[in-house]
């Protein structure tokens, strides 16, 4: 059978969504180090990632190549400010930001998304971004490869509109890899898609 997306739903809703031009203020408060010139572009980047898939999902795949553009202007800028400052995490950005620039990578391709996953495995041995957020970029490399996801992030849409959770490789033990990285349990993520689990380990959480 072939796991490959029909379509990858966007599984990136570890954060808070809601963060306005206006955090830059806040952000300067997280870190004695903060560059507020970056943060004032990571803002900018964090707007136009979440353009049109803030909006409903029927709406966001009929005009999926509008945010394809933004997304490959940010990543143009992305390369820049890697290459000028490594990656943008907490001690640039602060405690709001450090994991918006890791949307950017979430979002691109596949390509895209393996040349920068040892660049954010550093920056997450660094306390720079959230386990987490690496997480969720390995699962959608592994599905994109067609095989079992990690951590169980990775939820498709079916040619009938039904949401499914892709295959999850040592299924038995994904709430125990899943805390070991931060996240809550797949049967709480799940309820965000309105997916139900039911988990094979009733030991933990």
């Amino acid at each position: 059978m072939n796991y490959l997306p029909i379509v990858l739903f966007f599984c990136t809703c570890l954060y808070n969504n809601n963060v306005s031009l206006d955090a830059s203020s806040e952000s300067q408060s997280d870190s004695p180090y903060i560059d507020s010139s970056l943060v004032k572009k990571i803002l900018v980047m964090y707007e136009k990632d979440q353009y049109y898939r803030k909006l409903n999902d029927s709406f966001y795949m009929a005009n999926r190549w509008l945010q394809d553009s933004l997304d490959k202007e940010n990543q143009l800028e992305l390369n820049v400010l890697i290459d000028s400052f490594g990656y943008p995490g907490l001690s640039l950005v602060g405690v709001t930001l450090k994991n918006k620039a890791f949307l950017v990578i979430q979002h691109a391709n596949l390509a895209y998304q393996e040349h920068y996953l040892p660049v954010l495995i550093d920056a997450a041995k660094r306390n720079e971004l959230n386990w987490g957020s690496v997480a969720l970029l390995i699962d959608r490399i592994e599905v994109s490869h067609g095989r079992r996801q990690i951590y169980g992030s990775q939820v498709g849409i079916d040619s009938f509109g039904n949401k499914f959770v892709y295959p999850i490789l040592d299924e038995t033990d994904v709430n125990l890899r899943r805390q070991s990285v931060g996240l809550d349990s797949l049967e709480k993520y799940l309820l965000r898609f309105n997916i139900i689990y039911k988990s094979r380990d009733t030991s933990i959480y």
